[in-house]
């Protein structure tokens, strides 16, 4: 008795909640639509950023859908974009962020209806028929009758479940579960949309360094060549010089119209992913230098695995979902318990033209208690409990499995951003190094006191040279990011820095 009490004492507020949702309009769009209030739309936990990640998260989980419009509007300005642009741009328009939240829409209204189980259930049903009967008596005519008139039926039937040992209890926990692996994977996908949208974006910054550095390379081989053929011409050159000259100024050139069809592939992606044409002008804004705190970000890495353990959100999600398989099982448990209901019934019936032959009107009620209880379902219930049982070993291991990959990735990510922080400081010195060599070479060479392929070979160090540079800076900066997503960090103002 004290487990109905427990049970019964939630149903007034229940009710009172009901009838408020109902009968009282709301600017969330609740009411007839969401009476029991499941459809809250969830916290903006991905990115965990003040304001902006607010607007992005509302924009991006709206109801409404979103066109690229806007996104095609900023492309086609002059004003350079720039990554916060570019990301906020992304998650408004990207179609993995309104999957997402479709899915934490469905799943709030599968909570919904196992809250509407603490709900009692009305059914009203009513007819009208017109009566015509006729009855007649070949040996007694006297006794002859007949009926010609309206025949109506207005029933009213109330069914309330009030216990039963745990059902709907563990049917909400489960669906509560489900919501949050829901609103996680939401999370990631979030996260998946801002990691993507970064990656592209330094991508096209790349690409359009290594354009410069390509046209940085093909001005100096055809200074080079301009110096070969003037000293040819003064008799103190060798063809053979002009030549080579020659053939090193045509494959920069090559290198050149290589680098332009990359950098207007990279720029054709970004303008994909934040949701524009392919083809798009796009202005960048240039990147910053990179400041000493970026360069000193790196901690143990210890703490870091076991942050990102605990608040990833493919943790998070796996861990809801090994939850609500959990649920499930004391679910298919409970469904061979027995339940105890409430039930009423009224009924009026005029003339019902089945039993009687004159007029009348016949009225019934009726309240009462009903027990349920399961005794054979042919040993179903058992293989729905054991499958129930196998999916929690299945949601388990995955579990296990998504710790593992998470905590590869964190190792990874931190060994490519310590890795890249020391070859950026490496590569900067050896860029200046580089051009001062290839300007002490060139100058060498106009002066007839160095070789052709002296100067050549500082030309391809100093190539060499940018490109590390180039890529140790964008691999430093996407590390940086991953290891910021992997132990929940994620911002816009990592960003900035």
């Amino acid at each position: 008795m004290a487990s109905f009490v427990l049970r019964t004492r939630h149903l007034l507020p229940a009710l009172l909640a009901l009838g408020a949702a109902l009968f009282s309009p709301t600017a969330a769009g609740w009411g007839w639509n969401d009476p029991l209030h499941t459809m809250v739309p969830p916290p903006p936990a991905a990115l965990d950023t003040p304001s902006w990640q607010a607007s992005v998260a509302s924009a991006a989980l709206a109801s409404s859908t979103s066109s690229p419009v806007a996104a095609n509007t900023l492309a086609s300005t002059d004003a350079p974009l720039s990554l916060p642009d570019a990301v906020a741009m992304a998650l408004t328009t990207d179609p993995r962020t309104r999957q997402a939240w479709a899915e934490i829409q469905g799943r709030q209204a599968r909570l919904g209806v196992a809250r509407s189980a603490y709900l009692p259930n009305v059914t009203a049903t009513g007819s009208v028929a017109r009566v015509g009967q006729r009855v007649t008596y070949d040996d007694s005519p006297e006794f002859d009758s007949s009926l010609n008139s309206r025949s109506t039926d207005i029933a009213l039937n109330l069914t309330w479940v009030l216990y039963d040992f745990g059902q709907r209890s563990a049917t909400v926990t489960r669906d509560t579960a489900l919501v949050n692996a829901a609103v996680s994977s939401r999370n990631a996908s979030l996260q998946t949309v801002f990691l993507d949208t970064v990656k592209a974006y330094y991508e096209a910054q790349a690409r359009r360094s290594v354009l410069r550095s390509a046209r940085e390379a093909e001005r100096i081989a055809r200074e080079s060549f301009d110096a070969a053929a003037a000293r040819l011409t003064a008799g103190i050159g060798a063809r053979a010089d002009q030549l080579q000259a020659e053939t090193t100024w045509s494959r920069m050139r090559l290198a050149t119209l290589q680098a332009e069809s990359a950098a207007r592939l990279a720029i054709g992606e970004l303008a994909l992913a934040i949701g524009a044409r392919a083809d798009a002008a796009l202005t960048l804004t240039p990147l910053p230098p990179l400041g000493s705190e970026t360069l000193d970000e790196r901690r143990a890495v210890g703490p870091m695995l076991d942050q990102a353990l605990a608040q990833h959100p493919d943790v998070l999600a796996a861990q809801a979902e090994l939850e609500a398989a959990q649920a499930n099982v004391d679910v298919m448990q409970s469904q061979g318990r027995p339940t105890i209901s409430l039930t009423a019934w009224a009924d009026r019936g005029d003339t019902p033209i089945t039993q009687v032959t004159t007029r009348q009107v016949i009225n019934n009620r009726s309240v009462g208690i009903q027990i349920s209880i399961p005794l054979f379902e042919g040993f179903s219930r058992q293989y729905r409990v054991r499958d129930a049982q196998s999916e929690v070993d299945r949601r388990r291991e995955t579990l296990n499995l998504v710790k593992r990959r998470i905590a590869a990735d964190v190792w990874r990510h931190y060994e490519v951003f310590s890795s890249s922080a020391d070859t950026l400081q490496l590569a900067g010195t050896l860029v200046t190094r580089a051009r001062e060599t290839t300007d002490v070479a060139l100058g060498r060479y106009k002066a007839g006191v160095g070789t052709l392929l002296e100067l050549l070979k500082a030309q391809n160090d100093l190539t060499d040279a940018e490109q590390q540079h180039i890529a140790a800076y964008t691999a430093l900066h996407t590390a940086r990011l991953q290891l910021a997503a992997d132990v929940g960090r994620l911002s816009v103002e990592a960003l900035r820095r």
